[in-house]
Protein backbone atom coordinates (compact mmCIF):
# COMPACT_ATOMS: atom_id res chain seq x y z
CA UNK A 1 0.00 0.00 0.00
CA UNK A 2 1.39 3.64 0.01
CA UNK A 3 1.57 5.99 2.50
CA UNK A 4 -0.94 8.29 3.46
CA UNK A 5 1.08 12.10 3.67
CA UNK A 6 0.72 13.97 7.15
CA UNK A 7 0.97 10.80 9.35
CA UNK A 8 2.45 11.53 12.75
CA UNK A 9 6.55 11.72 13.23
CA UNK A 10 8.11 8.64 12.31
CA UNK A 11 4.50 6.70 11.30
CA UNK A 12 2.58 6.61 8.76
CA UNK A 13 -1.11 5.17 7.71
CA UNK A 14 -1.11 2.25 4.78
CA UNK A 15 -4.61 3.56 2.93
CA UNK A 16 -7.21 0.71 3.59
CA UNK A 17 -10.41 2.90 5.12
CA UNK A 18 -11.66 1.85 7.76
CA UNK A 19 -8.85 -1.09 8.15
CA UNK A 20 -5.93 1.30 7.78
CA UNK A 21 -3.01 0.21 9.31
CA UNK A 22 -0.66 2.64 11.51
CA UNK A 23 3.15 1.61 10.54
CA UNK A 24 6.64 2.87 11.72
CA UNK A 25 9.79 1.85 9.38
CA UNK A 26 12.86 1.67 11.56
CA UNK A 27 15.34 3.14 10.28
CA UNK A 28 17.77 -0.49 10.43
CA UNK A 29 15.10 -2.23 8.77
CA UNK A 30 15.95 -3.76 5.48
CA UNK A 31 13.95 -2.43 2.24
CA UNK A 32 10.03 -3.61 2.31
CA UNK A 33 9.99 -4.64 6.07
CA UNK A 34 6.88 -2.74 7.50
CA UNK A 35 6.53 -2.61 11.49
CA UNK A 36 2.76 -2.94 12.12
CA UNK A 37 0.24 -1.53 15.08
CA UNK A 38 -2.44 -4.01 14.63
CA UNK A 39 -2.97 -7.45 13.54
CA UNK A 40 -1.30 -9.41 16.57
CA UNK A 41 -2.78 -9.97 19.86
CA UNK A 42 0.63 -8.98 21.60
CA UNK A 43 0.72 -5.25 20.27
CA UNK A 44 -0.81 -3.03 23.11
CA UNK A 45 0.28 -5.74 26.03
CA UNK A 46 2.19 -4.55 28.85
CA UNK A 47 5.49 -7.15 29.55
CA UNK A 48 8.25 -7.48 32.36
CA UNK A 49 11.75 -8.43 31.36
CA UNK A 50 14.66 -8.64 33.87
CA UNK A 51 18.02 -7.26 32.80
CA UNK A 52 20.87 -8.02 35.18
CA UNK A 53 18.50 -9.22 38.28
CA UNK A 54 15.99 -6.08 37.93
CA UNK A 55 12.25 -6.14 36.71
CA UNK A 56 11.94 -3.75 33.62
CA UNK A 57 8.59 -2.72 32.57
CA UNK A 58 6.96 -2.35 29.24
CA UNK A 59 4.83 -2.96 26.19
CA UNK A 60 4.86 -4.22 22.89
CA UNK A 61 3.67 -1.42 20.57
CA UNK A 62 4.82 -3.06 16.87
CA UNK A 63 5.03 -6.12 15.23
CA UNK A 64 7.11 -7.35 12.05
CA UNK A 65 5.39 -10.39 10.16
CA UNK A 66 6.91 -13.29 9.54
CA UNK A 67 8.63 -13.72 6.44
CA UNK A 68 10.01 -17.20 4.49
CA UNK A 69 13.22 -16.23 5.38
CA UNK A 70 12.60 -14.64 9.56
CA UNK A 71 10.57 -15.11 12.33
CA UNK A 72 7.98 -12.64 13.87
CA UNK A 73 9.19 -10.06 15.70
CA UNK A 74 7.58 -7.30 18.31
CA UNK A 75 9.00 -4.34 18.78
CA UNK A 76 9.08 -3.40 23.21
CA UNK A 77 9.33 -0.24 25.05
CA UNK A 78 10.80 0.53 28.02
CA UNK A 79 9.11 2.46 30.92
CA UNK A 80 12.84 3.41 31.20
CA UNK A 81 12.92 4.62 27.37
CA UNK A 82 15.05 1.39 25.56
CA UNK A 83 13.64 -0.34 23.40
CA UNK A 84 13.97 -3.67 22.10
CA UNK A 85 12.59 -6.25 19.39
CA UNK A 86 11.42 -9.99 20.63
CA UNK A 87 11.15 -12.77 19.28
CA UNK A 88 7.98 -14.98 19.32
CA UNK A 89 8.93 -17.03 22.74
CA UNK A 90 10.71 -13.64 24.11
CA UNK A 91 7.79 -11.57 24.16
CA UNK A 92 5.47 -14.80 25.56
CA UNK A 93 7.69 -15.03 28.24
CA UNK A 94 7.60 -11.30 29.04
CA UNK A 95 3.94 -11.16 28.69
CA UNK A 96 3.37 -14.34 31.27
CA UNK A 97 5.97 -12.26 33.75
CA UNK A 98 3.90 -9.15 33.40
CA UNK A 99 0.70 -11.60 34.64
CA UNK A 100 2.52 -13.54 36.91
CA UNK A 101 3.33 -10.10 38.94
CA UNK A 102 -0.13 -8.96 38.24
CA UNK A 103 -1.08 -11.85 40.11
CA UNK A 104 1.47 -11.68 42.97
CA UNK A 105 0.23 -8.22 43.50
CA UNK A 106 -3.60 -9.02 44.20
CA UNK A 107 -3.00 -11.63 46.04
CA UNK A 108 -1.06 -9.61 48.63
CA UNK A 109 -3.74 -7.18 48.19
CA UNK A 110 -6.35 -9.65 48.98
CA UNK A 111 -4.16 -11.17 52.40
CA UNK A 112 -4.18 -7.68 53.48
CA UNK A 113 -7.94 -7.16 53.04
CA UNK A 114 -8.19 -10.32 54.82
CA UNK A 115 -6.50 -9.02 58.01
CA UNK A 116 -9.04 -5.83 57.90
CA UNK A 117 -11.62 -6.92 60.51
CA UNK A 118 -13.85 -3.93 61.78
CA UNK A 119 -12.30 -1.48 59.52
CA UNK A 120 -9.46 -1.51 61.68
CA UNK A 121 -6.10 -3.74 61.12
CA UNK A 122 -5.67 -7.14 63.35
CA UNK A 123 -2.02 -7.86 64.59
Amino acid sequence: GEAADGAAAGHDVLKGGSDAVPVLAKEDDEAGEVWQARGHKFVGRKVVRSFEGAAVHGKITLWLPATDEDAALFHCVHEDGDEEDLEECEAEQAIAAHVEEVVKRQAAYAAKRQKVVGGRRTL
